[in-house]
């Protein structure tokens, strides 16, 4: 078993993870976002807030009305036009679904596998414009889409390799406006994209460096808010350019990069290896970011955060 992830409270080589998932992209808004959502696994949680400051800090276990606790790794988190929440649980091997975030009642999906219905480390998770979940299954080198939570419309695709219809290391996972699917093909120092669950125009950029259109272990992407590609890359950067294209390719360095995600406004949140601050950078090239948090268990505090989204 190959492991990556980044956690220090996991043993092994673990680099991370997830993908940015969330729906399939769409307008940008200038409106600031009413949340920021961080993965703080390492405390067993995902943490809500209103702002850089922690203003409305809430707190999600996953143990909440007798449910299952997260595991040590919660990866990915999207919602969808419901706004319902989905979370990546890896740890668990698992997809859990509540109906808003301040929900007690959770469904999950999923057991540690390579079957249908089954999963092993899911680390990436997108939802589509028809509510369908996709989701990056890191050991089992494959996208899983299925229909909704029930796991009704069971399909994958992908086997490890360094080919064509292949991922080693499948980390982030993200659609277009036009349904199009990215993954982060770690290993293979790729993006890779396809129209549909078949692999139809599969389609990769990168190869292995640190100059322009190469990768060194691309962990987590983003379609943005104005139809770019984000990817944090493991390299120690943070990269925004066109889809599948180095056309605007711009970078900046963020040490050992886990996650990226851009709102509407431009603004950039990040967060780092073994890093107990979360980071916002006011452009692709504002330089020193704003930096909120320290590490515990408490309010205001994280353990090992290695996820961040802002939004509803």
């Amino acid at each position: 078993m190959r492991l990556i992830f980044s956690a220090s409270i996991l043993v092994g080589s673990i680099l991370f993870l997830a993908g940015c998932g969330g729906s399939s992209g769409g307008a940008a808004t200038v409106a600031p976002p009413a949340h920021i959502y961080v993965g703080d696994p390492g405390n067993g949680r995902i943490i809500r807030m209103d702002d850089m400051n922690g203003t409305g800090w809430t707190v999600k276990t996953g143990a909440e009305g007798g449910g299952t606790a997260f595991g040590t790794v919660s990866l990915d988190f999207a919602v969808d036009s419901q706004g319902r929440i989905y979370v990546a649980d890896a740890g668990n091997s698992r997809i859990v679904r509540y109906d808003s975030f301040t929900s007690t009642t959770a469904t999950s999906f999923g057991t540690q596998g390579t079957g249908v219905n089954q999963l092993h480390w899911p680390v990436g998770i997108a939802i589509d414009s028809q509510d369908r979940i996709y989701v990056a299954d890191y050991q089992n080198d494959r996208i899983v889409r299925i229909n909704d939570i029930t796991g009704a419309g069971w399909t994958t695709f992908g086997s490890n390799g360094t080919g064509t219809n292949q991922f080693n290391g499948i980390h982030g996972i993200a659609l277009d406006s036009q349904g199009r699917i990215y993954a982060a093909d770690a290993f293979n120092d790729r993006i890779v994209r396809i129209d549909d669950m078949t692999g139809a125009n599969w389609t990769t950029l990168g190869s292995t460096g640190s100059g322009v259109g190469q990768f060194g272990s691309p962990v987590a992407l983003q379609i943005t808010p104005a139809g770019k590609l984000l990817v944090a890359d493991r390299s120690g950067r943070v990269i925004e350019t066109g889809l599948m294209s180095t056309t605007g390719w711009t970078e900046f360095a963020e040490n050992t990069a886990q996650f990226a995600f851009m709102d509407g406004q431009g603004k950039v949140y990040t967060v780092n290896q073994n890093d107990d601050v979360v980071h916002r950078f006011d452009s692709m090239t504002s330089g020193s970011p704003t930096l909120f948090g320290s590490t515990g268990a408490g309010t205001n505090q994280f353990h090992s955060a290695t996820w961040i989204y802002a939004g509803p």
